[in-house]
């Protein structure tokens, strides 16, 4: 991996750090996988120092995203593959990967399906730098589509899955929040002011398999 450099004059170099938008999770992912090729036998100490080394002076985290536990999870990653899996990833023109056809023909497998791991590494670490924990699944694929990013929302869902995110984390169960004293029609105004996303059928449908009465306590709705 490069890295960039602007020299400021004669004496001192300045060092720019790679910042929001700019892929941090994926290229530190990557400094670690170039890292135990360089040295096979680095142990996991090392590794995780190096990277929270590279993240210091080559990457600007204000932001807190490249977190320490993320390194931790990209040290034994990377740690858990082996020497050949790394070394058979060679960077192409384009910044993806291809595999070495001969280690492939050797252990019985697909090149596809080779890279097909590392890859998907990759790919998630691009998400994570935009996706938005505090909206739906939907709402980050519709701002990815506003926003020039080429992803599906089938991608993003498998994104969730994989990492145990919710994909509707402000669709709480209405039998956490309902109040059965008030009408649905005070129950929906209440949901939509605490960000709780839910239709007004929806809660006629949970009224009536509940057999609770749609207008609560009083006689209006």
């Amino acid at each position: 991996m490069n890295i960039r450099i602007d020299w400021t004059n004669k004496e001192a170099p300045k060092v720019k750090k790679y910042k929001d938008k700019e892929g941090r999770r994926k290229k530190i992912y990557i400094d670690a996988m170039l890292m135990r090729a360089i040295k096979p036998d680095i142990t996991f100490l090392e590794l995780l120092y190096n990277l929270v080394l590279r993240r210091q002076l080559f990457y600007d985290n204000s932001d807190n995203v490249l977190t320490d536990d993320l390194l931790i999870e990209d040290a034994r990653s990377v740690l858990a593959m082996t020497l050949e899996d790394i070394r058979s990833l060679k960077s192409s023109q384009h910044g993806g990967f291809k595999t070495d056809p001969v280690y492939c023909a050797e252990h019985g497998i697909s090149r596809k399906q080779h890279a097909r791991t590392v890859r998907k590494k990759l790919h998630y670490e691009s998400i994570g730098e935009w996706y938005d924990l505090s909206v739906s699944v939907n709402e980050n694929c519709n701002w990815a589509k506003e926003n020039g990013i080429k992803v599906s929302l089938n991608t993003l869902k498998n994104f969730c899955w994989d990492n145990d995110i919710d994909l509707y984390p402000n669709r709480k169960p209405i039998t956490e929040w309902y109040d059965e004293t008030l009408s649905v029609k005070q129950n929906l105004e209440w949901a939509h002011e605490h960000g709780i996303k839910v239709s007004q059928s929806q809660l006629y449908n949970y009224c009536r398999e509940y057999h609770i009465n749609t207008k609560g306590e009083s006689d209006t709705d």
